[in-house]
C-alpha cells in the first residue's frame, strides 16, 4: 500500500505484505527493507537496500540514476522468492525488477504513465505480472530470470557516491543487454474507467483472476481470466465507487469495499454472487485501506483510517436441504427464507453480519495494511503501519476485543 500524499522524512512510504503473509516489504526515502513475519517474538530482517544520509542530501542528489534505487513508493515481492518489482519516486514510469540475493536488476521496463500498482502471482503453469496505470493495465508473463550483463547493486550511499562513474557505465550496458522478453505482454486492457488510486487485486494461486474497478461512478467490480485472457462476469458490488478489492488465497472469493468504507461484500468468482455481507459502521464514512483473507478463507480483516480493525468470520452457509439440527441453524435458515418477501433494502441491512471481533490500533490516521497469517500454529492479526511499526494480535474466538501481544519496529531510524 503507497501513500498518496508526500510522506514526512519519518514516515514510511510503502508497506505490504506477500501473498501469503509471510513477509513484509517497507519502503521509504532513504530504500527499502523486507522482514520475514514468520516469528511474533521478532520480525528478521530478510533483506535490506537503504542509507543513512540526510534528507536534503538525498534532495541534492535526486537527479542522479542511483537515486532511483531510493524513495521507495512500491514494492511487490514474489511469496518468499528474490524477486522484486520495485517503483520509485525519481522514476514513478518506471518498474525495475530485482533479484535480491544476486544483487542484480534483472530488467527495467517504462511506461506511458505512473504506476500506480503492481501485482504478481504463481499460478500452477506459469507467472504473471500486472501493472496498473490510471487507464490501462498491462499484463506480463514471466519467462526466464537469466539476464545477459549481471550489475552489482550498493546497499551504502557512500558506496555508490564513491564508485559514480562506473555504475553509470554499468547502468547503460544494462539498459542494452537486458532483454525485453524476460517479462514481456501478452496483453492489454486499455480505456479502463479512470482509476487514480490503482484499486485492483490478482488472485494468488491455482486461477490467475485479476479484479478491477468497472465504473467510475459506481462500484461495479470487472473480472479478468488472465490465464485465459478473457473477460468474465462483472459484479455490481456497490452503489458508489470502489475503495478496495482482494481476492481468497483460493481465488473463489472476492472482498470489496466502496470508497465509504462502510459495507464489507465478498463474492463468489464463479458465480458472481453474493456470499457474505458486514457492516464496518453506519455512523461515518471512512478509507479503507486494507482488506486481507486469511489462507483458509474462513476469516477476513478491514482495516481503515480510524482506530479500529475489524475482523469478520465467513460462516459456512446452512444447506437448505439439511439445516443445522441446534436452534442457531434453524433460524438462520428461517431468516434467509423469510428475507425473500422484504423488499431489497430492507432485505439488505438486516442481513449485514458484524464484526467477529476488533483490534485497537495505538495510533490513529496513519496509512496501514493488514494481514491474517497462520503463525505457531495459531491465527493472528498483523497490522504494519506507516509511521514505522508493526502491531500482532492472536485472534481469539471467545473475546470482543483482541489484545495487543507485540510490537515492532520497521522503519529506517537507528
Amino acid at each position: 500500500m503507497s501513500v498518496e500524499d508526500e510522506a514526512p522524512p519519518d514516515d514510511l512510504s510503502f508497506i505490504g505484505f506477500n501473498q501469503d503473509a509471510t513477509s513484509l516489504a517497507v519502503g521509504g526515502i532513504f530504500g527499502y527493507r523486507l522482514y520475514s513475519t514468520k516469528r511474533i517474538e521478532k520480525f528478521d530482517v530478510v533483506y535490506e537496500n537503504y542509507t543513512n544520509i540526510s534528507l536534503e542530501k538525498t534532495r541534492n542528489i535526486v537527479h542522479l540514476v542511483f537515486a532511483e534505487l531510493f524513495s521507495i513508493i512500491h514494492i511487490e515481492r514474489l511469496f518468499s522468492s528474490s524477486l522484486l518489482m520495485i517503483v520509485s519516486t525519481q522514476a514513478p514510469r518506471k518498474l525495475r525488477i530485482y533479484h535480491f540475493q544476486k544483487n542484480n536488476e534483472i530488467c527495467a521496463q517504462s511506461y506511458t504513465n505512473t504506476v500506480l500498482a503492481v501485482k504478481v502471482n504463481r499460478d500452477v503453469r506459469f507467472k504473471y505480472m500486472v501493472v496498473c496505470l490510471e487507464n490501462i493495465i498491462y499484463i506480463h508473463t514471466v519467462k526466464d530470470m537469466k539476464v545477459s550483463f549481471l550489475v552489482s547493486s550498493f546497499s551504502r550511499f557512500d558506496r555508490v557516491c564513491n564508485k559514480f562513474f562506473i555504475i553509470c557505465i554499468k547502468l547503460a550496458c544494462v539498459s542494452s543487454f537486458a532483454k525485453a522478453d524476460v517479462f514481456p505482454v501478452i496483453h492489454t486492457i486499455r480505456d479502463t474507467p479512470l482509476n487514480a488510486s490503482g484499486v485492483i487485486d490478482l488472485s494468488s494461486t491455482v486461477n490467475s483472476y485479476l479484479a478491477y474497478p468497472g465504473s467510475v461512478s459506481s462500484g461495479h467490480v470487472q473480472l479478468f481470466d488472465v490465464s485465459r485472457l478473457s473477460s468474465m462476469s462483472a459484479i455490481a458490488a456497490h452503489t458508489s465507487p470502489l475503495g478496495a478489492l482482494r481476492f481468497s488465497f483460493d481465488s473463489k472469493m472476492l472482498a470489496t469495499a466502496s470508497v465509504r468504507g462502510t459495507v464489507i461484500r465478498v463474492f463468489s468468482t464463479e458465480s458472481g454472487n453474493r456470499l457474505y455481507e458486514f457492516t464496518r459502521g453506519i455512523k461515518r464514512f471512512v478509507t479503507i485501506y486494507s482488506l486481507a483473507f486469511s489462507m483458509d478463507g474462513d476469516y477476513l480483516c478491514s482495516s481503515s483510517n480510524t482506530e479500529t480493525v475489524h475482523v469478520f468470520k465467513l460462516e459456512k452457509a446452512v444447506d437448505a436441504q439439511n439445516p443445522n439440527e441446534g436452534e442457531e441453524g434453524w433460524v438462520d435458515y428461517l431468516s434467509k427464507q423469510a428475507s425473500s418477501y422484504l423488499p431489497t433494502h430492507m432485505n439488505d441491512f438486516l442481513m449485514r453480519g458484524k464484526s467477529f471481533v476488533i483490534a485497537k490500533l495505538p495510533a490513529v490516521g496513519k496509512r496501514n495494511a493488514t494481514a491474517l497469517p497462520v503463525i505457531n500454529g495459531k491465527l493472528h492479526l498483523l497490522v504494519a503501519t506507516t509511521d514505522g511499526i508493526a502491531y500482532v494480535y492472536e485472534v481469539e474466538p471467545e473475546v470482543a476485543e483482541l489484545t495487543l501481544l507485540r510490537q515492532h519496529k520497521i522503519n529506517f531510524k537507528v
